[in-house]
């Protein structure tokens, strides 16, 4: 990869969660425990693994517009769903992070975002990746700097109840994004489900959507892939959808829009302006339960 040097050996054996507290005592360690488990305990939809990945990714690259340099700079996202594999993975070529960033992301109350500029900043997003999963690998490219960790047994430890499981620490992890080949920054993310008891989804199947053209319609519905601008100008990235299915079948869609997927845009679905509603109903004659009737017999 061009220019750029692997700094791994830094992360391996990292917790990052360590030294939370002015000292680690076992009265921290259970303190620290409790915020994991409180973030977990507010994240519990079965969209939420898609829209905390997607939205990091989105912040990034809307991070690199407003920070591009004399280069040409076109945000994209890479989303794959692998259904037979149980993992979601997440690419953006956004502003990367460098290896202090790398280190803490996951903590708790950390964002390194500012000014309230972005869709998420709270700093509780990154740690319910890390440990309300039991797989995550992180991969950062900054400034010819390549990083890359797994981190593992995130929810079993946060389940844990007895004291007896460790705090998963980074893991090492060879770098593997070749989206990012060509790129000067960027993230990948990817997490596998369905491991431990309370991970949401447990599977990937549970929706009946198996092509990457369903995907699509779902992310935009349910995460912030399907944004909406009431003011200002809109955000358009580039953004690919992979899909594999339980028996490993691949489709993909390209240049996917970034726009929320509204009813109208279903085929097959009738529509009407609501001031045509209002005036169907008061051609028809009857009282207001026969008129619903009758209008809904005219939808239909």
């Amino acid at each position: 990869m061009e220019n750029a040097t692997a700094k791994l050996s830094s992360l391996k054996g990292h917790d990052p969660l360590e030294n939370m507290g002015t000292s680690e005592t076992l009265f921290t360690q259970d303190s620290t425990k409790l915020q994991v488990q409180n973030i977990l305990k507010c994240y519990t939809h079965f969209y939420d693994v898609f829209a905390e990945s997607i939205q990091n990714a989105l912040d990034a690259v809307e991070a690199g517009t407003r920070e591009k340099g004399p280069e040409p700079y076109q945000p994209r996202l890479w989303i794959r769903v692998d259904m037979q594999g149980r993992t979601i993975r997440v690419v953006d070529n956004g502003i990367g992070m460098g290896l202090e960033q790398f280190k803490y992301c996951f903590r708790p109350n950390v964002s390194f975002k500012k000014n309230g500029e972005y869709r998420g900043q709270k700093g509780v997003g990154a740690t319910f990746l890390a440990y309300g999963f039991s797989f995550v690998k992180l991969q950062s490219k900054c400034y010819g700097e390549l990083l890359a960790a797994v981190l593992r047994g995130g929810r079993l430890w946060a389940n844990d109840s007895t004291g007896k499981i460790p705090r998963p620490v980074f893991e090492s992890a060879d770098w593997d994004v070749p989206e990012l080949q060509h790129e000067p920054h960027g993230t990948c993310i990817e997490i596998t489900i369905g491991r431990e008891p309370g991970e949401r989804p447990s599977d990937l199947g549970w929706l009946n959507a198996t092509t990457a053209e369903q995907w699509r319609d779902v992310l935009r519905i349910k995460t912030p892939l399907g944004q909406i601008y009431l003011t200002g100008d809109s955000f358009a990235p580039t953004v690919n959808v992979e899909v594999i299915d339980a028996a490993g079948h691949r489709t993909d869609v390209p240049n996917c829009k970034t726009e929320y997927f509204y009813a109208d845009w279903i085929p097959g679905i009738k529509v009407a302006d609501l001031d045509d509603l209002i005036a169907a109903l008061e051609r028809i004659e009857g009282d207001a339960q026969t008129k619903m009737r009758k209008l809904d017999d005219q939808y239909k």
